[in-house]
């Protein structure tokens, strides 16, 4: 039994990732300049 929750956990879980990903990566390059 595979519960559709833990499915679109993990079908958004990457997702999270990569815009925390790139908002990281936008705030540390202001920090930059």
């Amino acid at each position: 039994y595979t519960s559709p929750d833990f499915l679109y956990i993990r079908s958004w879980l990457p997702c999270i990732f990569f815009s925390g990903g790139v908002t990281v990566g936008n705030i540390g390059r202001q920090l930059a300049m």
